[in-house]
């Protein structure tokens, strides 16, 4: 999944084209979360210095898995919609079944064209290396800027907004009181801006709960709050 770990689209090429590889071997279909796809191929494409234009990255992301879906609010900014995608005719099949119950037919998901047209100019935009490059930057001023005041931060800070680490920020509030979705309660109270979270709330299956529990890169653990502005 990417932007799973606080917000920060970290998923390195080759850990999913080497994990991808396992598990097709056995016989384990691979489902990517693509919402923040051009965000991840940026960044690992500046820690690998490589060369290679990121729309080509990003193909080469989404051929790692057997299904990949998105929301139309991540990279590509749209206000609404999303898309799933498959080689898999047997897949495709069921899943245009299930569309038709919950969204409408197939060959437009219960949206309006002009829904459509804006995803589409979206996903060709949000390869724009410039303007990732500027995203990035930001953010990178904004972390700075948030550092200087002391709050804890999980690193890398990426393209979508630093992300404060609750449990360290709060280390004597109860791990079982929600800090998260506390830190977002005060912070809107405080100053009207909301925020995005990945705390208990979000995490609302056993699996993603699990993976929340754990350690964060430059952080101590789980509850992360992301200022995203």
């Amino acid at each position: 999944m990417l932007g799973a770990g606080g917000g920060r689209p970290d998923l390195s090429l080759e850990n999913l084209t080497r994990a991808s590889a396992l598990a097709r071997a056995a016989g384990i279909p691979v489902v990517l979360d693509a919402s923040e796809v051009a965000s991840a191929a940026y960044m690992w494409k500046e820690w690998e210095k490589s060369s290679e234009p990121l729309d080509r990255l990003v193909r080469r992301y989404c051929e790692a898995a057997d299904l990949v879906y998105m929301t139309a609010r991540g990279d590509a900014f749209c206000h609404t919609g999303g898309l799933i995608a498959t080689h898999d005719e047997k897949m495709l099949t069921a899943l245009q079944a299930l569309v038709v119950v919950f969204e409408g037919l197939h060959t437009y998901g219960g949206q309006a064209g002009r829904d459509m047209e804006a995803f589409a100019r979206g996903l060709v935009e949000m390869t724009d290396e410039g303007y990732l490059h500027f995203r990035r930057r930001k953010f990178d001023y904004h972390g700075r800027r948030l550092q200087e005041l002391g709050l804890p931060l999980c690193f890398p800070v990426g393209t979508r907004g630093p992300s404060i680490d609750a449990a360290a920020l709060m280390p004597d509030a109860d791990r079982d009181g929600y800090r998260a979705e506390a830190l977002a309660a005060v912070l809107y109270l405080a100053s009207g801006v909301r925020v995005g979270l990945s705390g208990k709330l979000r995490s609302s299956s056993p699996g993603r709960r699990a993976a929340s529990s754990g350690r964060s890169r430059g952080g101590s653990g789980g509850e992360v709050e992301r200022l995203s502005p």
